[in-house]
């Protein structure tokens, strides 16, 4: 599936499923000065990535990269018609997206004019109000909890490391905008967390 075909799959998730995990894929992780760089969208049968400014390149077609990581951005072509999409969905009240920490997508979604609406929900809170007493909230540490699909990470880790030249683990993630959207490696990280989320 090309980029633009992931793009029309997406909107038609948000417009069309009754249950869709929403996730962002960021230049950073301070919502006030990073910027959504890709959208993830995922129903029980399908997770596409929609890549729109990777500092890298292989965005969605007429996506501007960013060049550094807290660049002021513009709302793209993609970005505008997913706001429609979910305004759409909070009409019709077609049903609820969910996401893991989900007021960080939220924010950061809105940084370019994307609002959600209402129906949504959020697995590490649902989390917490299972289990308050638990060690583990992130998605990875609540995947093995609950027996789901793990989050991947080490050959992304790896990937980015080797285009920029630093040691390969989690902090490495810093970088991880500067990577080409369309990176096979890129892709299946991003997916795999609304594969993981949905399953949660």
């Amino acid at each position: 599936m090309d980029l633009s075909q992931k793009a029309q799959t997406a909107l038609r998730l948000v417009r069309e499923a009754p249950l869709i995990a929403f996730d962002t894929e960021t230049s950073g992780v301070d919502w006030k000065v990073n910027q959504p760089i890709g959208y993830v969208i995922t129903d029980p049968n399908v997770s596409v990535y929609v890549p729109i400014r990777h500092g890298g390149g292989g965005n969605l077609p007429g996506a501007k990269p960013m060049q550094t990581p807290t660049d002021d951005i513009t709302p793209s072509d993609f970005e505008v018609e997913l706001n429609k999409a979910f305004a759409d969905r909070e009409r019709l009240k077609i049903g609820r997206a969910v996401g893991h920490n989900m007021k960080f997508d939220v924010h950061m979604a809105a940084n370019a004019g994307v609002m959600l609406g209402r129906n949504i929900g959020c697995t590490q809170l649902m989390h917490a109000m299972l289990d308050e007493y638990t060690k583990e909230f992130s998605l990875d540490g609540c995947a093995g909890i609950y027996g789901v699909t793990a989050k991947l990470g080490e050959e992304l880790y790896q990937a980015i490391a080797d285009r920029v030249g630093v040691p390969a683990n989690k902090k490495v993630m810093e970088h991880f905008w500067e990577m080409p959207g369309n990176d096979r490696t890129v892709m299946d990280y991003a997916e795999g967390d609304g594969v993981t989320t949905i399953q949660l």
